[in-house]
Protein backbone atom coordinates (compact mmCIF):
# COMPACT_ATOMS: atom_id res chain seq x y z
CA UNK A 1 0.00 0.00 0.00
CA UNK A 2 1.51 3.58 -0.97
CA UNK A 3 1.05 5.90 1.67
CA UNK A 4 2.96 9.09 2.59
CA UNK A 5 5.43 7.14 5.06
CA UNK A 6 6.74 4.81 1.98
CA UNK A 7 7.13 7.85 -0.02
CA UNK A 8 8.94 9.81 2.09
CA UNK A 9 12.17 7.88 2.29
CA UNK A 10 15.34 8.43 3.63
CA UNK A 11 17.06 10.79 0.95
CA UNK A 12 13.75 13.18 0.49
CA UNK A 13 14.54 13.14 4.21
CA UNK A 14 18.34 13.91 4.05
CA UNK A 15 17.35 16.33 1.15
CA UNK A 16 14.66 18.30 3.63
CA UNK A 17 17.03 18.45 6.37
CA UNK A 18 19.82 19.64 4.26
CA UNK A 19 17.94 22.52 2.58
CA UNK A 20 16.29 23.83 5.59
CA UNK A 21 19.43 23.55 8.10
CA UNK A 22 21.16 25.65 5.34
CA UNK A 23 18.30 28.37 4.75
CA UNK A 24 18.76 28.85 9.01
CA UNK A 25 22.46 29.22 8.99
CA UNK A 26 22.38 31.40 5.71
CA UNK A 27 20.25 33.85 7.83
CA UNK A 28 22.03 32.92 11.29
CA UNK A 29 25.13 34.02 9.26
CA UNK A 30 23.63 37.56 8.09
CA UNK A 31 22.54 37.82 11.26
CA UNK A 32 25.53 38.06 12.80
CA UNK A 33 27.48 39.71 9.74
CA UNK A 34 24.60 42.51 9.40
CA UNK A 35 22.21 43.56 11.86
CA UNK A 36 20.98 46.80 9.71
CA UNK A 37 17.45 47.63 11.48
CA UNK A 38 16.07 49.64 9.15
CA UNK A 39 12.75 48.69 9.41
CA UNK A 40 12.66 49.85 13.18
CA UNK A 41 13.32 53.18 11.88
CA UNK A 42 9.62 53.54 11.21
CA UNK A 43 8.86 53.26 15.01
CA UNK A 44 12.12 54.79 15.96
CA UNK A 45 11.22 57.90 14.13
CA UNK A 46 7.59 58.02 14.97
CA UNK A 47 8.56 58.21 18.48
CA UNK A 48 11.05 61.00 17.57
CA UNK A 49 8.29 62.94 16.21
CA UNK A 50 5.46 61.92 18.85
CA UNK A 51 8.38 63.33 20.81
CA UNK A 52 9.11 66.75 19.18
CA UNK A 53 5.16 67.25 18.35
CA UNK A 54 5.75 67.06 14.75
CA UNK A 55 3.04 65.02 12.51
CA UNK A 56 3.48 61.99 12.90
CA UNK A 57 1.78 60.34 9.35
CA UNK A 58 2.46 63.76 7.18
CA UNK A 59 5.91 62.70 5.62
CA UNK A 60 5.78 66.22 3.51
CA UNK A 61 6.90 67.94 6.49
CA UNK A 62 9.96 66.00 7.68
CA UNK A 63 11.12 64.01 4.23
CA UNK A 64 13.88 65.74 2.76
CA UNK A 65 12.54 66.67 -1.05
CA UNK A 66 13.51 64.00 -3.69
CA UNK A 67 13.34 61.08 -1.00
CA UNK A 68 11.05 57.95 -2.08
CA UNK A 69 7.98 57.88 0.42
CA UNK A 70 6.61 54.48 -0.44
CA UNK A 71 9.88 52.70 0.83
CA UNK A 72 11.79 55.23 2.99
CA UNK A 73 12.14 53.31 6.56
CA UNK A 74 10.56 56.24 7.77
CA UNK A 75 7.57 56.33 7.21
CA UNK A 76 4.99 55.57 9.80
CA UNK A 77 1.60 53.32 8.71
CA UNK A 78 0.22 51.99 11.88
CA UNK A 79 -1.56 52.99 14.65
CA UNK A 80 -0.53 56.01 16.84
CA UNK A 81 0.19 53.27 20.31
CA UNK A 82 3.06 51.68 19.15
CA UNK A 83 4.95 55.48 18.27
CA UNK A 84 3.87 56.72 21.97
CA UNK A 85 5.35 53.43 23.20
CA UNK A 86 8.79 54.78 21.50
CA UNK A 87 8.66 57.76 22.10
CA UNK A 88 10.68 57.40 25.39
CA UNK A 89 12.78 54.87 23.94
CA UNK A 90 14.67 57.77 22.04
CA UNK A 91 16.28 59.05 24.81
CA UNK A 92 18.26 56.32 25.00
CA UNK A 93 21.22 55.74 22.67
CA UNK A 94 20.10 54.67 19.31
CA UNK A 95 22.79 51.73 19.22
CA UNK A 96 21.84 50.32 23.05
CA UNK A 97 17.91 50.00 21.79
CA UNK A 98 19.22 48.16 18.70
CA UNK A 99 20.57 45.84 20.76
CA UNK A 100 17.58 45.79 23.12
CA UNK A 101 14.80 45.82 20.36
CA UNK A 102 16.78 42.72 18.09
CA UNK A 103 17.60 40.58 21.03
CA UNK A 104 13.81 40.83 21.97
CA UNK A 105 12.38 40.29 18.20
CA UNK A 106 14.89 36.81 17.98
CA UNK A 107 13.35 35.44 21.16
CA UNK A 108 10.15 36.26 19.82
CA UNK A 109 10.70 34.60 16.35
CA UNK A 110 12.46 31.28 17.89
CA UNK A 111 9.37 31.32 20.26
CA UNK A 112 7.03 31.04 17.58
CA UNK A 113 8.75 28.44 15.82
CA UNK A 114 9.39 26.18 19.06
CA UNK A 115 5.76 23.81 18.95
CA UNK A 116 7.41 22.30 15.51
CA UNK A 117 10.43 22.23 17.15
CA UNK A 118 9.37 20.05 20.13
CA UNK A 119 8.65 17.34 17.35
CA UNK A 120 10.91 17.50 14.81
CA UNK A 121 10.56 15.63 11.40
CA UNK A 122 11.55 16.33 8.15
CA UNK A 123 7.97 18.14 7.69
CA UNK A 124 8.50 20.60 10.67
CA UNK A 125 12.08 21.62 9.99
CA UNK A 126 11.10 22.50 6.53
CA UNK A 127 7.93 24.09 7.56
CA UNK A 128 11.16 26.00 10.20
CA UNK A 129 13.58 26.20 7.91
CA UNK A 130 11.27 28.74 5.15
CA UNK A 131 9.10 30.47 7.80
CA UNK A 132 12.31 30.65 10.23
CA UNK A 133 14.38 31.72 7.36
CA UNK A 134 12.31 35.08 6.76
CA UNK A 135 11.35 35.58 10.30
CA UNK A 136 15.48 35.83 10.94
CA UNK A 137 15.60 37.99 7.71
CA UNK A 138 12.99 40.39 9.42
CA UNK A 139 15.02 40.16 12.76
CA UNK A 140 17.96 41.53 11.18
CA UNK A 141 15.77 44.56 9.53
CA UNK A 142 13.93 45.10 13.06
CA UNK A 143 10.60 44.72 12.07
CA UNK A 144 7.64 43.92 14.62
CA UNK A 145 6.39 40.86 12.61
CA UNK A 146 7.80 38.42 15.55
CA UNK A 147 6.08 39.96 18.16
CA UNK A 148 2.93 40.47 16.43
CA UNK A 149 2.79 36.57 15.27
CA UNK A 150 4.23 34.94 19.01
CA UNK A 151 0.59 35.62 20.77
CA UNK A 152 -1.14 34.55 18.20
CA UNK A 153 0.73 31.03 17.94
CA UNK A 154 0.15 30.82 22.01
CA UNK A 155 -3.04 32.77 22.64
CA UNK A 156 -5.02 32.29 20.15
CA UNK A 157 -7.53 30.07 21.26
CA UNK A 158 -7.35 30.92 24.84
CA UNK A 159 -9.53 33.46 26.42
CA UNK A 160 -7.67 36.54 25.64
CA UNK A 161 -7.18 35.41 22.13
CA UNK A 162 -9.49 38.20 20.57
CA UNK A 163 -7.38 40.83 22.42
CA UNK A 164 -4.06 39.76 20.80
CA UNK A 165 -5.91 39.74 16.99
CA UNK A 166 -7.14 43.12 17.95
CA UNK A 167 -3.31 44.31 18.74
CA UNK A 168 -1.64 42.97 15.94
CA UNK A 169 -4.65 44.28 13.70
CA UNK A 170 -3.48 47.85 14.52
CA UNK A 171 -0.07 47.76 12.87
CA UNK A 172 -0.67 45.29 9.91
CA UNK A 173 -4.42 45.51 9.98
CA UNK A 174 -5.18 41.98 7.54
CA UNK A 175 -4.47 39.79 10.72
CA UNK A 176 -8.39 40.83 11.97
CA UNK A 177 -9.38 38.32 9.32
CA UNK A 178 -8.39 35.72 12.46
CA UNK A 179 -11.53 37.27 13.62
CA UNK A 180 -13.41 35.47 10.81
CA UNK A 181 -12.23 32.30 12.25
CA UNK A 182 -14.32 33.25 15.51
CA UNK A 183 -17.66 33.92 13.25
CA UNK A 184 -17.03 30.63 11.23
CA UNK A 185 -17.55 29.25 15.25
CA UNK A 186 -20.14 31.27 15.66
CA UNK A 187 -18.31 32.93 18.72
CA UNK A 188 -19.87 36.10 18.56
CA UNK A 189 -18.33 37.56 21.73
CA UNK A 190 -14.86 37.04 20.71
CA UNK A 191 -15.43 38.17 17.32
CA UNK A 192 -17.14 40.95 18.49
CA UNK A 193 -14.02 42.08 21.20
CA UNK A 194 -11.56 41.33 18.31
CA UNK A 195 -12.93 44.01 16.02
CA UNK A 196 -13.84 46.72 19.12
CA UNK A 197 -10.17 45.72 20.34
CA UNK A 198 -8.86 47.24 16.40
CA UNK A 199 -11.57 49.73 16.39
CA UNK A 200 -9.92 51.09 19.84
CA UNK A 201 -6.45 51.19 18.81
CA UNK A 202 -6.75 52.53 15.21
CA UNK A 203 -9.31 55.73 17.12
CA UNK A 204 -6.87 58.18 17.69
CA UNK A 205 -5.40 57.91 14.38
CA UNK A 206 -8.50 60.82 13.91
CA UNK A 207 -6.58 62.88 16.24
CA UNK A 208 -3.60 63.40 13.71
CA UNK A 209 -3.39 64.77 10.43
CA UNK A 210 -3.85 62.39 7.83
CA UNK A 211 -3.38 64.69 4.55
CA UNK A 212 0.53 63.05 3.97
CA UNK A 213 -0.38 59.64 4.95
CA UNK A 214 1.19 56.93 2.59
CA UNK A 215 -0.83 54.53 1.16
CA UNK A 216 1.43 53.44 -1.93
CA UNK A 217 2.34 49.82 -1.96
CA UNK A 218 6.01 49.37 -2.00
CA UNK A 219 8.10 46.73 -2.09
CA UNK A 220 5.69 43.06 -2.27
CA UNK A 221 6.12 39.35 -2.73
CA UNK A 222 3.62 39.19 -5.73
CA UNK A 223 3.01 41.91 -8.58
CA UNK A 224 0.39 43.96 -7.55
CA UNK A 225 -1.61 43.04 -10.84
CA UNK A 226 -1.58 39.33 -9.08
CA UNK A 227 -3.08 40.68 -5.42
CA UNK A 228 -6.24 40.69 -6.84
CA UNK A 229 -5.91 36.91 -7.71
CA UNK A 230 -4.31 35.93 -4.65
CA UNK A 231 -6.95 37.79 -2.65
CA UNK A 232 -9.99 36.06 -4.45
CA UNK A 233 -8.69 32.35 -4.14
CA UNK A 234 -7.72 33.26 -0.24
CA UNK A 235 -11.63 34.77 0.46
CA UNK A 236 -12.66 31.34 -2.16
CA UNK A 237 -10.22 29.09 0.74
CA UNK A 238 -12.22 31.22 3.52
CA UNK A 239 -15.91 30.65 1.83
CA UNK A 240 -14.99 26.66 1.28
CA UNK A 241 -13.72 26.41 4.85
CA UNK A 242 -17.06 27.76 6.43
CA UNK A 243 -18.55 24.59 7.00
CA UNK A 244 -15.41 22.49 7.64
CA UNK A 245 -14.03 23.30 10.62
CA UNK A 246 -10.53 21.17 9.94
CA UNK A 247 -9.78 23.97 7.35
CA UNK A 248 -11.00 26.97 8.77
CA UNK A 249 -7.84 28.17 10.65
CA UNK A 250 -5.46 27.51 7.98
CA UNK A 251 -7.93 29.25 5.38
CA UNK A 252 -7.97 32.43 7.64
CA UNK A 253 -3.71 32.23 8.04
CA UNK A 254 -3.57 32.30 4.70
CA UNK A 255 -6.23 35.44 4.28
CA UNK A 256 -3.87 36.86 6.57
CA UNK A 257 -1.17 36.49 4.42
CA UNK A 258 -2.52 37.61 1.23
CA UNK A 259 -4.63 40.14 2.66
CA UNK A 260 -2.85 43.03 1.65
CA UNK A 261 -0.88 44.10 -1.40
CA UNK A 262 2.13 45.20 0.36
CA UNK A 263 2.92 41.62 1.07
CA UNK A 264 6.52 40.71 2.29
CA UNK A 265 8.18 37.48 3.07
CA UNK A 266 8.25 37.98 6.47
CA UNK A 267 4.12 37.83 6.60
CA UNK A 268 4.57 34.06 5.89
CA UNK A 269 4.91 33.54 9.63
CA UNK A 270 1.10 34.57 9.93
CA UNK A 271 0.88 30.62 8.88
CA UNK A 272 2.48 29.34 12.36
CA UNK A 273 -0.82 30.38 13.70
CA UNK A 274 -3.04 28.11 12.36
CA UNK A 275 -1.60 25.28 14.13
CA UNK A 276 -2.87 26.83 17.32
CA UNK A 277 -6.21 27.24 16.57
CA UNK A 278 -6.75 23.99 14.82
CA UNK A 279 -9.27 21.91 17.36
CA UNK A 280 -7.30 20.03 19.49
CA UNK A 281 -4.85 22.75 19.22
CA UNK A 282 -2.23 20.94 21.98
CA UNK A 283 -2.22 17.74 20.19
CA UNK A 284 -1.51 19.24 16.68
CA UNK A 285 1.95 19.92 16.14
CA UNK A 286 2.37 16.25 17.75
CA UNK A 287 -0.38 14.92 15.30
CA UNK A 288 1.46 16.81 12.20
CA UNK A 289 5.17 16.49 13.27
CA UNK A 290 3.89 12.47 13.18
CA UNK A 291 1.91 12.77 10.06
CA UNK A 292 5.16 12.99 7.90
CA UNK A 293 7.77 10.47 9.35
Amino acid sequence: MLTLRSIWGQPARTIVLVVAGALILFQLVWLVRSWPMWDMDAYWYAGLRIRDGLPLYSSANWMAPGLDPINDPKVYRYAPWLAWLWAPLTLLPREAVNVGWGAVLLIAAVATLWPLLRHPTPASLALVGVVGCFELQSVRMGGIQALLVLPLVYRLERRDGPFWVGVAASLKLTPLAFALLFLMRRQWMRFAVAVAVTAALWAPVLLFNLSGYVTAVGDTILPVALWPVALVLALAGVAYSWRRPRFQAAATAVLTLVGSPKMHISYLSWLLAAPAAEPGARTFAKRFARSME
